[in-house]
């Protein structure tokens, strides 16, 4: 679907097979700070979505463009090209505050043609 006309929608990926102490501080920081965010695999109620994507997989390196391809061409998730797909670290990311729609914004701001 182009979503030509359709508001752009965030969505944030992480890749993360196991739990791990950084991966914990991320979703702490990230239940913490935000309030709109619709948190791992649900698709409505909120213009920016958080997944994590290879839960419980044997983790290698060499998967992961894979799971993301995978997650990506997924129909039901229902990209759209006014979308905006941000792959974050989850033992390195912090959620500070920020509103996310405000990132959203000033991401779109800096990168689409005026």
């Amino acid at each position: 679907e182009l979503g030509e006309g359709a508001p752009p929608r965030l969505f944030v990926i992480t890749v993360q097979t196991s739990a791990s102490p950084g991966w914990c501080k991320m979703l702490l920081s990230h239940f913490l700070t935000t309030t709109t965010t619709t948190t791992v695999n649900r698709t409505s109620g909120s213009s920016v979505m958080m997944y994590n994507i290879g839960w419980g997989e044997a983790y290698g390196h060499a998967k992961r463009p894979a799971w993301i391809l995978q997650w990506a061409s997924d129909p039901a998730l229902g990209l759209r090209d006014s979308d905006v797909v941000m792959f974050v670290d989850g033992s390195y990311t912090m959620f500070t505050g920020v509103p996310m729609e405000e990132l959203l914004a000033t991401f779109l701001s800096r990168t689409l043609p005026r």
